[in-house]
């Protein structure tokens, strides 16, 4: 569900706005005229069939459903090969019937309840948000 957000400028102080543009989670924008950005509310999807996937930058901010029938693995890479924002956020899906497990990479800490780090069964899922440099905080349907 999108969010409209309006907000009127009555008075620039110096020059003129030359456009605006829509930046993440936004939608619209524009040069002239009323100009409307909405809030863009869907988490964006990406699918994988693979068995072995490690989290890249773009993976930020979506769910990911991981679709395979065997057992899938997901790794967190070390913030020296991928530097995600602290605060960055995921969600993990198990879509398949293959059990699928969140991996810690070379010097990564995940803290989970009582260590699980596997998704608790097909259409179940974990959250993981980065909350330093190199550890993150997994969260949901962990067994």
């Amino acid at each position: 569900m999108a969010t409209r957000i309006s907000q009127r400028v009555d008075q620039v102080s110096t020059g003129d706005i030359s456009g605006v543009t829509a930046g993440d989670g936004l939608d619209g924008g524009g040069t002239s005229g009323d100009v409307t950005l909405t809030l863009d509310r869907d988490i964006p999807t990406l699918e994988d069939t693979t068995t072995a996937r490690t989290l890249v930058l773009t993976d930020a901010g979506k769910l990911l459903r991981m679709n395979n029938g065997g057992s899938t693995t997901v790794t967190v890479p070390p913030n020296s090969d991928v530097a995600f924002d602290v605060g960055a956020q995921l969600v993990v899906a198990a879509m398949g019937a293959g059990t699928v497990t969140i991996a810690a990479g070379s010097g990564v800490t995940l803290r989970s309840k009582d260590s699980d780090l596997a998704i608790d069964g097909q259409y179940a899922t974990a959250s993981c948000v980065k909350v330093a440099t190199d550890e993150w905080l997994v969260f949901g349907a962990l067994g």
